[in-house]
């Protein structure tokens, strides 16, 4: 018997005693239906008066019994893998701590062993063997992964899962008084985890607190599927997502239907997740004044609707039940998060949320302000979402519409009193109603009924301004082009904040073909344009288009309004920007140095302008090796822009990504990862899970494991990543053949030749045909070809792309860069793999100077240089 139908006998067994004699009878027969030795065991107890006193005693003394531990000592082997402590233990195994006994990998690990007697049931062997099929099959960064299998000497199975050392997701919200926001983007990412499980057709039957661990870079880890169940879909299945319970569980967190001894599905875990967030939002579960185990807990639970959130917090209000509140009531929260929980936590499973998806898509509504399906929808409850959801763009929209009418009132005013332009005003009047229609068709789309009831998002409502601009040229005159111009350069700039593209770049030409065919009259507005079309080639990579367009917006800028304005060193920034992209970096930095000293005097140092300029001063000193510089700017940019504007302002955001990048970049790997997981955390916050800025902060952090060593959580990030990257530019854009360069270098590492070789041929070829192979970023890619060439054993080709590298580098970044030091290590390797021991010690000596002119960083480099060194000088000696 397992540790749960323990927990299931004493439940049963208490619920029968509070019933009167004639009741319990049916009452047990009614739990234990196709359960006859549960049901039989159940009234032998009954039938014996003293167990009915002292049964607690009793059921502790059998488990003590029944219970012989599989018990592993430190050093002990279980397979490849040494113990070094045990971790925690369960009703059907023991998890011990474990690392590499090769030391092969630097990671610990997580040893699950099944006990010797638990073995012996063939119900435990099963939920083992299912365990084990769920964890191979779940690949999520999210999941605990499945690293290896085995068996001791005594032939006890074993599972070898990833080690996720951090605390359960409870207390971290309590001890880091995270807000509401920060609690749901947490949640959020559970909520995936486990939709990705369902999605691989697996229950988890028992999620609770303490099975959710925030691990050091504040991800949330969803483990312990001892109890997870495998959906049996079949034809004969009326509901192919619900499995018959077997009674495991944890009732404080258990659905109705589990304590009721109905079948669960999805939903189950669904309801389980409401009573999570639930408590991670109040302090205590919907339920917690009676025992768990309890017949009369349980009734509470499948019979009683439980209590909103917010009348929790008025529960702390009252001074006897405020002692016992913890701080988690300081949370605030509006109507729709209280009903969004409470749809959750609905008895009946029809009249949950459906599936986890929708439950985290509606937490994700609520965060970005926008009406959610758990609370009915009106139109001034539409109108009151979008507004509070973009406050900028509103006020933007209103400023928008009363300038436009107030321009319509003048020139028809103007019509009336001047008979000689009354043909010019009537047009002008005309062009300003076609606006105002835009801005009318924008908020009419709002409309339950040209919506459809669902949510209209903003770029919805900008493809259908574009799609009304696009109708109403055709068949115009050459007097509406100003109109036209300026309505899609607007447009345009929009869909580049949002990082799209392609609909930028179709209304940013479509405005500069406009003035570029003389039909604007207006150099100030295409001077805009220009500026907005640079950006979008920045976002689709294409530095030459973009380098063209920003010299001749900075022409246009210095004819316009001189070479010492503001708006001409904005012009600047663009051509610095794109020089950086073509891997000109001495000229980009001094570009954006002479731009940082003009803004910080006309500006000051704290500008918003200013510190945008200091990041780019700091991003140049970074890629040309000067890391002392980069540290300190990316510091005191992230520190003056975090204390006039606040953390979340887009300066701290990107300078506290490049202060994780530049500490990764020379081996403060764990301060790194501290640094970038804030930044997620942040950017997650500010600009939502799937844009370009988040998606980089990830790809840091998957590089910041990297160098920890910990491969899998780099593996899987990276993925992530990739998959995003992928579908958002595409397979060629130099951010996705970035991140699979660096995925190559990981499986690398991991000694999965064949898997980093496709994706590191991919990513250097294209990175060659649109860059050249000289330029910076380049030569990383060609540098990581060749290590795999080396670890492979290919010297030839390895020597020979080193070569390569190592001239393209000294050409591009100097003789004293301290990327040449991999590159010099590289061909130290392929001179000592054929007894070449004088080309290698020069190298190594050459390489050795380069790391330690970086006194304080490259450590680990430097102790691999000099003990190569030590070993040949040791040679020598023989």
């Amino acid at each position: 018997m397992t540790d749960g139908n323990w927990s299931e006998l004493e439940r049963l067994f208490n619920g029968a005693l509070e019933l009167a004699p004639a009741e319990r009878d049916s009452y047990l027969q009614r739990e234990c239906r196709d359960r006859p030795e549960l049901l039989a065991s159940l009234r032998e107890m009954l039938g014996n008066d003293s167990a009915s006193t002292e049964f607690t005693g009793l059921v502790s003394a059998s488990a003590r019994d029944w219970l012989e531990w599989t018990a592993l000592q430190r050093g002990d082997r279980a397979g490849s893998y040494r113990i070094l402590r045990k971790i925690g233990q369960g009703g059907m195994g023991t998890v011990y701590l474990a690392s590499r006994a090769d030391d092969e990998y630097r990671q610990q690990v997580a040893i699950k062993v099944i006990n010797r007697m638990a073995g012996d049931s063939a119900d435990v062997q099963r939920r083992f063997q299912d365990e084990r099929q769920i964890l191979a099959n779940l690949h999520h960064p999210n999941i605990t992964h499945l690293l290896d299998g085995g068996s001791l000497d005594d032939g006890s199975p074993f599972l070898v899962m990833e080690y996720v050392d951090g605390e359960r997701i409870d207390h971290y919200c309590e001890t880091r008084a995270l807000s509401t926001e920060g609690i749901l983007r947490l949640f959020i990412k559970v909520c995936r985890a486990v939709e990705h499980a369902h999605q691989n057709l697996v229950i988890h039957r028992d999620l609770k607190p303490s099975n959710i661990t925030i691990d050091g870079a504040g991800e949330p880890r969803l483990m312990d599927f001892g109890v997870a169940k495998l959906i049996r879909r079949s034809e004969n299945s009326e509901n192919p997502d619900t499995v018959q319970d077997e009674r495991v569980l944890t009732p404080l967190y258990a659905s109705p239907e589990q304590l009721g001894g109905a079948a669960v599905s999805t939903l189950s875990d669904l309801y389980s997740l409401g009573v999570i967030l639930y408590q991670l939002m109040t302090g205590r579960r919907p339920f917690d004044g009676e025992d768990s185990g309890s017949y009369a807990y349980a009734r509470q639970v499948i019979e009683s609707d439980p209590p909103s959130m917010r009348k929790r917090r008025l529960e702390a209000a009252d001074p006897a039940a405020a002692s016992a509140m913890p701080p988690r009531t300081a949370l605030r929260f509006s109507r729709d998060l209280d009903n969004i929980v409470l749809k959750a936590l609905q008895r009946d499973p029809a009249q949950r949320y459906q599936s986890v998806s929708a439950f985290s898509r509606d937490l994700e509504n609520y965060l970005a302000r926008r009406p959610v399906s758990a609370r009915p929808r009106s139109l001034p409850y539409l109108v009151q979402r979008f507004v509070q959801r973009n406050r900028l763009a509103s006020a933007l929209i209103l400023a928008f519409t009363v300038t436009v009418t107030g321009l319509g009132v003048a020139l028809w005013r103007q019509a009336e009193l001047l008979a000689v332009e009354r043909d010019v005003a009537r047009d002008q009047l005309a062009r300003t109603t076609a606006v105002l229609g835009l801005v009318e068709d924008m908020f009419t789309g709002l409309y339950p009924d040209n919506s459809g009831g669902r949510e209209i998002t903003v770029r919805e409502m900008l493809d259908q301004a574009g799609s009304r601009l696009a109708a109403s040229e055709a068949g115009r005159d050459a007097a509406e082009a100003a109109t036209r111009a300026v309505v899609r350069r607007i447009i345009g700039a929009t869909y580049n904040e949002l990082g799209l593209i392609e609909p930028a770049r179709e209304h940013l030409t479509g405005a500069l073909s406009l003035h570029r065919a003389g039909q604007v009259g207006d150099d100030a507005e295409m001077l805009k344009t220009m500026l907005a079309l640079s950006m979008t080639y920045k976002l689709s990579f294409e530095p030459e288009a973009r380098l063209v367009l920003a010299e001749e917006a900075l022409v246009l800028s210095r004819q316009l309004y001189g070479p010492g304005d503001l708006r001409t060193f904005e012009a600047l920034g663009a051509v610095a920007s794109a020089n950086h992209m073509l891997g000109k970096l001495e000229l980009a930095r001094d570009q954006f140095a002479a731009i940082y000293q003009q803004r910080r005097r006309a500006l000051g140092a704290s500008h918003p302008r200013t510190l945008g300029t200091m990041y780019s001063n700091a991003v140049m000193e970074h890629w040309l090796g000067n890391y002392d510089q980069a540290l300190n700017l990316y510091r005191r940019c992230e520190a003056l822009a975090r204390e006039t504007h606040g953390e979340t302002n887009s300066s701290a955001l990107r300078c506290l990504s490049g202060l994780g990048l530049v500490l990764e970049t020379i081996g403060q790997h764990r301060e790194a990862a501290a640094a970038l997981a804030r930044h997620l955390t942040l950017a997650e916050q500010v600009l939502g899970p799937e844009h370009p800025q988040t998606l980089r902060s990830l790809h840091s952090l998957a590089d910041a494991h990297r160098g920890l060593g910990d491969y899998p959580k780099a593996e899987s990030l990276f993925l992530a990543v990739l998959q995003r990257r992928r579908e958002a530019l595409g397979n060629r854009h130099i951010e996705t053949l970035q991140t699979e360069m660096k995925l190559a270098r990981v499986y690398r590492l991991m000694g999965r030749f064949d898997a980093a070789r496709p994706l590191i041929e991919h990513a250097l070829t294209e990175e060659v045909a649109q860059q050249g192979f000289r330029h910076p970023a380049t030569l990383i890619a060609a540098q990581e070809k060749a290590d795999l060439l080396l670890d492979s054993g290919e010297l030839v080709a390895a020597e020979a792309l080193l070569e390569r590298v190592l001239a393209g580098r000294e050409a591009v970044l100097g003789p004293d860069h301290p990327d040449l030091q991999s590159t010099l290590l590289g061909l130290a390797r392929v001179e000592l793999e054929r007894q070449g021991e004088v080309p290698a010690k020069r190298y190594l000596e050459r390489a050795l100077a380069l790391t330690e002119s970086h006194p304080q960083y490259q450590q680990e480099a430097r102790t691999q240089i000099r003990q190569l060194l030590a070993e040949l000088d040791l040679s020598g000696a023989r």
